[in-house]
C-alpha cells in the first residue's frame, strides 16, 4: 500500500462476504498495474457475448450481441474480462456469453484485435 506521513508502509485489511466481492476489490486495487502484460492472448480463453448486459457498477462491462470478450479471471459465476474491439475492462455476468472453443478462431480474433488496435490507435 502507499507509505504514510512517516515513510513507512500502511496496511489495510479488507473484507468480503462472497468471492466475487473479493475478486472485485482485488481487481479495483491492482487497476494501476494494468494487466497488460499477458504473455499470449491466444492462450488466454475468449467469448462470444450471446446476451446484452447493460453495465450497473462502474467495474462493470457493457456488451452488446456478438461481441468478444478475452476472460482474465472466473469467479462465481462472473468474468473479468477484456472486450477486444477496444480493450474496455470489467466484470460482466458469465451467464451472457458462451466460450470459444475453436483454437483456429481464438487466434483469427487475436490478429484482427491487434489489427483493429493498430489501425486505430486503441
Amino acid at each position: 500500500m502507499r507509505r504514510n506521513s512517516e515513510g513507512r508502509a500502511e496496511q489495510i485489511i479488507l473484507a468480503a462476504e462472497t468471492q466475487i466481492e473479493r475478486a472485485r476489490w482485488v481487481t479495483a486495487l491492482q487497476q494501476h498495474k494494468q494487466m497488460d502484460g499477458y504473455a499470449n492472448k491466444e492462450d488466454l480463453p475468449q467469448c462470444e457475448v450471446t446476451k446484452v448486459h447493460m453495465s450497473h457498477e462502474p467495474d462493470e462491462l457493457g456488451l452488446q450481441q456478438a461481441d468478444v470478450v478475452i476472460i482474465l479471471q472466473r469467479v462465481d459465476g462472473w468474468c473479468h474480462g477484456e472486450r477486444m474491439r477496444d480493450g474496455e475492462r470489467g466484470w460482466f455476468p458469465a451467464s451472457c456469453a458462451t466460450e470459444i472453443t475453436n483454437r483456429i478462431a481464438v487466434q483469427l480474433n487475436v490478429e484482427r484485435m491487434e489489427r483493429l488496435r493498430k489501425e486505430t490507435n486503441v
